[in-house]
């Protein structure tokens, strides 16, 4: 079974927009306006995003768990993550 990340935006610059993260390659995805995040937000559009926003990481001992951090947000992170059985 092949686990991945996949995020859909339903607000904003990117809403209606999918991005898929295999995990074993994902590691830490970052989201946040600085060019050297995974997903990046557009400056000039997305001013409630910070800089370095939240990230995503798999859980070490649990494949299909994630943890979402906030990294110090200017107004916070929140999430309606739902996890789908693999295809």
């Amino acid at each position: 079974m092949h686990t991945k990340i996949i995020i859909r935006f339903r607000s904003g610059s990117r809403k209606e927009q999918t991005v898929e993260f295999p995990t074993p390659l994902a590691g830490a995805i970052r989201f946040g306006r600085e060019a050297d995040c995974e997903v990046v937000f557009d400056p000039d559009r997305e001013d409630v995003v910070s800089r370095q926003h939240a990230r995503i990481e798999a859980d070490a001992e649990d494949a299909a768990a994630f943890k979402l951090t906030d990294l110090d947000s200017r107004n916070g992170t929140s999430s309606t993550a739902s996890a789908s059985p693999a295809r």
